[in-house]
């Protein structure tokens, strides 16, 4: 079967995980992908980045793909759902990234967030809509090999952010059962290499042959290299990996810019649970601040009447008591990522609505940092004026629009 995955920008993968945006797709001899009715996947890369050998920072990098199944879509879909073990699911992608030289740990900001729908057929996830398809992972062959190769497509990159396709093989290796956190695993390494560019002769005679798009391609003066090491431990029986780490190294040369080269290791977590219940935050007794669920099942605090400095982000003296009760609130919420959001009327160019609301998310992510809010956890961005609440036509409707929310964002 042929797969295909793809993430906007990022180039987050789930069948392996590669650093600079690099993803894979392969083809495999069946499949372990079991997802329940929540399916939250979490990467992180970690690496560090030089250019002409001179050190430019570490790199920390975030996406986050949270699915809900949705009957209601399954319906609508037809005959393409109709097959056995068949799920319709909508949600959102999600993306954060810095370059921090001292390792500062910081909140980190939300590049990207959009909605997307997918459909699981019954052996992998594939897309609907929306900027990413999260494809079949690999698993021991139905028979009794204990080593293969499955030919790929690795998309990768380069440091002007574009984005190319590399054909590779990947190689399997079945490395028998072992117990992880309690569970009975089957080990997986598997590995593969960069390597452009290729003459016609091998591309024509690659094992990924008809894979890829030859419009997709780098341009023949440009040079990559590159080698992926991972493992991954999947259960006995099917279900979402218990372990999936992918090291590498990367050198990518471009003609007039410096070469750049990236070495560290990316991690995926697969939680496929039902987030927490909403009792573990309860309505609180705080002015202008209410508790309820969002559209994909996540816990959702809405702070309105927040005091601004006019068109600022500075927050006037008079909050700080809800701020603590806020910061409160969340420390006592268990140890969900917290997304921060700021909104804003729907005034002024869509441009400076959307500064301002980044500004003033980022100001209330500081102010819940200062209350003893762990940064890591933090996750900050704006949406301008484009998902009113209220009727922008009145003062009261702006007003309704002015507002933060945190959303929890299980992490297991």
């Amino acid at each position: 079967m042929r797969a295909t995955l793809r993430a906007a920008n990022l180039w987050p993968a789930v069948l392996l995980v590669l650093a600079g945006g690099a993803s894979v797709h392969a083809q495999t001899p069946s499949v372990p992908l079991l997802p329940g009715s929540h399916l939250e996947i979490v990467q992180r890369f970690n690496y560090t980045l030089r250019r002409a050998g001179r050190y430019q920072g570490h790199v920390q990098r975030e996406t986050r793909t949270w699915l809900v199944e949705d009957s209601a879509g399954a319906s609508d879909a037809g005959a393409s759902s109709s097959q056995a073990g068949s799920r319709e699911y909508r949600g959102e992608f999600m993306a954060s990234e810095n370059t921090l030289r001292d390792l500062r740990t910081v909140a980190s900001r939300i590049d990207e967030r959009e909605s997307l729908r997918v459909r699981f057929d019954g052996t992998r996830l594939v897309r609907v809509s929306g900027p990413v398809v999260w494809q079949a992972l690999p698993t021991v062959p139905t028979d009794s090999r204990d080593g293969w190769e499955a030919p790929a497509v690795a998309r990768v990159q380069l440091p002007d952010g574009a984005i190319r396709s590399l054909p590779v093989n990947v190689a399997y290796h079945r490395r028998g059962t072992e117990t992880f956190q309690g569970q009975s695993a089957v080990r997986i390494d598997f590995g593969y290499s960069l390597r452009w560019p290729l003459n016609e002769v091998e591309l024509e005679e690659h094992p990924a042959a008809g894979l890829f798009n030859r419009d997709d391609l780098p341009s023949w003066d440009i040079e990559i290299r590159g080698s992926h090491q991972g493992t991954l431990l999947l259960p006995v029986g099917g279900g979402v990996p218990l372990l999936h780490r992918t090291d590498l190294r990367e050198q990518i040369r471009v003609p007039g810019a410096e070469a750049e080269e990236r070495a560290g290791f990316v991690l995926t977590w697969y939680h496929s649970t039902p987030p927490a219940a909403r009792s573990r935050v309860q309505e609180p007794d705080i002015p202008d601040v209410t508790v309820d669920t969002d559209e994909l099942d996540r816990v959702r605090i809405s702070i309105r009447n927040l005091q601004f400095v006019a068109n600022e982000a500075e927050l006037l003296p008079g909050d700080a008591g809800r701020l603590d009760a806020i910061a409160e609130l969340l420390l006592q919420a268990g140890e969900s990522t917290i997304l921060v959001t700021g909104h804003t009327a729907d005034v002024g160019s869509v441009e400076s609505q959307i500064e301002l609301s980044i500004a003033r998310a980022r100001r209330i992510s500081e102010a819940l940092i200062q209350r003893g809010v762990p940064p890591g956890r933090l996750r900050y961005e704006g949406r301008g004026g484009s998902e009113p609440v209220g009727d922008n036509a009145t003062p009261e409707g702006r007003a309704r629009n002015r507002r933060v929310e945190l959303r929890l964002l299980p992490d297991g």
